[in-house]
């Protein structure tokens, strides 16, 4: 791995991690670009139990190439997918948030029950880009996955990042 790309890998990470203090402690500035009913453009399971989110969030870094996109629940859980704005359409497995590898597809899940806990996605998880305007800078897409102590399903999310 070349030092600038893992230079640029360890930004992203502190970033993503800035943005879910941010979000814990809701003082995070609204960047969304999107309107109406949020809850529409973001939902998932979480072991079984649908989650509504209420305040999703979509930006894109373009120093790291890297859309981050936020969602928090009404009860306070958050998931953060980390997606690199190169991708298109197809299917792609995420990788371990903590990790430190070449691809830097993440996500990350924290339960308002687990004392604030950051649990990253495993490295089993699949994420589905099923449509990326790059122009407009909206991408749409699935995904599934598992943490260290919760299934994550039936993950789906529609957001403007531009």
């Amino acid at each position: 791995m070349s030092y600038k790309k893992l230079i640029t890998l360890r930004i992203t990470a502190i970033v993503g991690a800035v943005i879910f203090i941010l979000y814990k402690f809701n003082i995070m500035p609204n960047l969304n670009h999107n309107s109406g009913n949020l809850s529409k453009c973001f939902s998932a399971k979480v072991d079984g139990d649908s989650l509504s989110f209420n305040k999703v969030k979509a930006f894109e870094i373009k120093e790291s190439k890297m859309i981050i996109v936020t969602a928090k629940s009404s009860s306070s859980d958050i998931i953060e997918l980390m997606i690199p704005s190169t991708l298109d359409q197809g299917k792609y497995n995420f990788y371990d948030y903590f990790s430190n590898t070449n691809t830097i597809i993440t996500g990350a899940y924290e339960s308002s029950n687990n004392n604030g806990a950051l649990e990253g996605f495993k490295s089993n998880s699949k994420l589905i880009i099923t449509n990326h305007d790059h122009v407009l800078g909206i991408i749409t897409g699935t995904f599934d996955s598992k943490t260290k102590s919760k299934k994550i399903t039936e993950g789906e999310f529609s957001v403007k990042y531009k």
